[in-house]
């Protein structure tokens, strides 16, 4: 065998077991990823199935309706288990056949949820003939521990990996045939180098020796490059086959460059947002979708965004629609998800607490009531009934206080909130809100240090504004030891913003914990909470108070203890500023 065959056998081999390496590795990543992505999504629509049922009263009588409706709105299988394993409730199975059905007792989803909470399967499914990945959690159904399970079919999966596995094969193929190319064009070159080699060995030893390497073919530039060009088109045309993988996810995927002209879309923008979308036309050309045309702005400013927005097709439609920025070919990858079926299922939430809240109102008042006069009354003289008593109108009252709290905050994301924003000084608001409440919220002698402009202007609702200083000042004195220092401190930076900040020197917040302070109900010390008496709503309600005015609320750890929650409000120049900046900058 000849030098050449050797050196190209070599180079080919190679190439060609890291083309087909690489495309056994890209399968089965994708293969765990689709698995990952459905048991995560099965994970959490088990939780919000749990969730709903447990909110909607969940009984014998109702199982099947709240199934039904569940499995509609998620797209999934759900299904209702009493304790014995009987199903009564079911998305797929009409409610008169319900009696029909097997016992689920036996099924391995069904036992592990009873025994540990929590169950996950994949088997072939015999009511509707299909393989079928399947979730179950426990849930109360009246006075016994029942299973709710959800479940979905495994044959998009299975086609999406049968179509991917083709695409690979392809790329493969395209690889050897690149491999080939190159392993012939390194074999030409190292054929070439040692030749020279040689020459310059015969001169150095004044042609002592004889030594030639005779080449069957020259080697081409020209011809290589016209083989280069030729595979970077075929694998152009690869590229093109894998938005197939693009359209089984269900998001929609828009690429645009700087002057938004369409380098690429999938299937469901084309069938869901803009049929009239073709590869080369401006985007905003023929379609009007202002929100959008913001967001690209936005996305263009920053690299990297992400926002959700109502459209284009209907106002009840809402998507968390996410771009990243490509520096090297300044190119803008855009992902819209539907997140409407979330949204309904929110505000399902949000209704149903409000109502709640509504009727709750009433009867905590009449307790508390009947509890005052009981106390005041002198009706009793039992010291036991009395403790009794005022133990009742403790709880009572912090009923009274949580009922009150949702309802500001239904009322809030109702839209119900009416803002009246205007220029307002901010050292004078902080001023006159301490000194309003002076008494009420300091009883732990804790002093406050004001770190604010006397002549800086905010544009706020005051008392929107009111309510956000109030929840911040009260959580930090809350947990600031005695006797301590709380600051109140404003920045300022180049662009109107005012960040307005209270920081305290309490113990902090744990990072595990730190994402989900504005959550409603949340409290890192639940016991200490309740023993001060607060109901877990009021950094909610500041966040979407903020929100409301077009502000971001927030909070980060202070250096070295304690906590620091901060507003950013948009600031005005005094008149005597503007003044002056216009005769330092005259038109």
């Amino acid at each position: 065998m000849s030098v050449r065959a050797k050196i190209f056998l070599i180079s080919f081999s190679i190439l060609a077991l890291a083309s087909l390496g690489g495309g056994l590795y890209i399968q089965g990543q994708l293969a765990n990823y689709l698995e990952e992505d459905i048991n995560s999504n099965l994970e959490n629509h088990a939780k919000i199935a749990q969730k709903l049922f447990i909110d909607a009263g969940l009984n014998y009588q109702n199982a099947d309706y709240l199934a039904d409706d569940l499995g509609e709105a998620s797209g999934l299988r759900v299904t209702l288990i009493s304790s014995s394993g009987s199903v009564i409730g079911d998305s797929e199975i009409p409610l008169l056949e319900l009696s029909s059905v097997e016992n689920h007792s036996e099924r391995p989803e069904v036992i592990q949820a009873f025994n540990e909470g929590f169950g996950l399967t994949q088997r072939f499914s015999n009511t509707i003939n299909t393989d079928m990945r399947y979730l179950a959690v426990g849930i109360p159904i009246e006075n016994e521990v029942g299973v709710v399970r959800v479940a979905a079919p495994l044959s998009q999966i299975n086609q999406a990996l049968a179509r991917v596995r083709y695409i690979i094969l392809g790329a493969v193929l395209v690889g050897f045939v690149f491999a080939l190319f190159v392993s012939y064009f390194t074999s030409n070159v190292i054929l070439r180098l040692l030749k020279e080699a040689s020459n310059e060995a015969d001169i150095d030893s004044n042609n002592d020796e004889d030594i030639s390497i005779q080449s069957n073919q020259n080697y081409s530039v020209e011809l290589v490059q016209k083989n280069l060009k030729k595979d970077l088109k075929v694998l152009a045309k690869q590229r093109k086959q894998f938005s197939s993988v693009l359209e089984k996810m269900g998001q929609g995927v828009l690429l645009l460059n700087k002057s938004n002209e369409v380098l690429f879309y999938n299937k469901t923008i084309e069938e869901d947002f803009w049929p009239e979308l073709e590869i080369g036309m401006k985007f905003f050309s023929s379609i009007s979708y202002p929100a959008f045309k913001k967001f690209l702005k936005k996305a263009w400013e920053k690299n990297d965004h992400a926002v959700e927005i109502n459209g284009p097709k209907s106002i009840d439609s809402s998507y968390l629609i996410s771009a990243r920025r490509d520096t090297t070919n300044d190119e803008m990858l855009v992902v819209f998800n539907d997140i409407s079926k979330l949204r309904r299922l929110e505000q399902m939430r949000e209704d149903f607490i409000g109502n709640v809240s509504h009727e709750l109102r009433t009867p905590i008042s009449v307790i508390r009531a009947n509890a005052e006069t009981i106390l005041h009354g002198n009706f009793m003289d039992d010291p036991k009934a009395l403790l009794f008593t005022e133990a009742i109108l403790s709880q009572s009252e912090n009923m009274s206080n949580t009922v009150s709290e949702l309802l500001k905050l239904s009322s809030i994301e109702a839209g119900e909130f009416d803002l009246n924003m205007k220029r307002q000084n901010l050292y004078s608001l902080i001023y006159k809100f301490l000194s309003k409440h002076k008494y009420q919220l300091n009883p732990k002698q804790i002093n406050f240090d004001i770190r604010v402009s006397k002549d800086i202007e905010v544009l706020i609702d005051v008392s929107a504004f009111e309510i956000i200083l109030g929840n911040f000042i009260s959580n930090a004195l809350k947990h600031s030891p005695a006797k301590s220092i709380v600051i109140i401190q404003n920045d300022l930076s180049d662009d109107y913003n005012s960040r307005l900040s209270i920081i305290d020197s309490g113990k902090g917040i744990p990072k595990k914990y730190r994402d989900r302070v504005f959550e409603r109900f949340f409290r890192v010390d639940r016991g200490r909470a309740k023993q001060s008496g607060g109901t877990g709503l009021g950094l909610a309600i500041s966040k979407h108070l903020a929100r409301l005015m077009g502000y971001e609320i927030g909070m980060t750890p202070n250096k070295p203890n304690g906590c620091k929650f901060w507003i950013e409000m948009n600031y005005i120049l005094s008149q005597e500023e503007v003044l002056l900046s216009s005769e330092l900058n005259p038109a």
